[in-house]
């Protein structure tokens, strides 16, 4: 939602909260990926991606 207004912050505090409480959905990582890449912080996008692949190699989305 946050990131849909280009709240980035908001929406990076909210998707790492979301990370705590369900370490292992795949989703929140790649929608982390896309909101730290947003802000240009690339280091954080990639470790989010990776940690999406990680999570579920099959999901397609995950690689971008």
């Amino acid at each position: 939602m946050y990131g849909h207004q280009g709240d980035w912050d908001r929406a990076i505090e909210n998707l790492n909260q979301a990370a705590s409480l369900q370490p292992g959905q795949n989703e929140i990582h790649t929608n982390l990926s896309l909101a730290y890449s947003e802000k240009r912080d690339f280091e954080s996008a990639i470790a989010n991606a990776e940690k999406a692949v990680q999570l579920d190699p099959q999901r397609g989305v995950s690689y971008y």
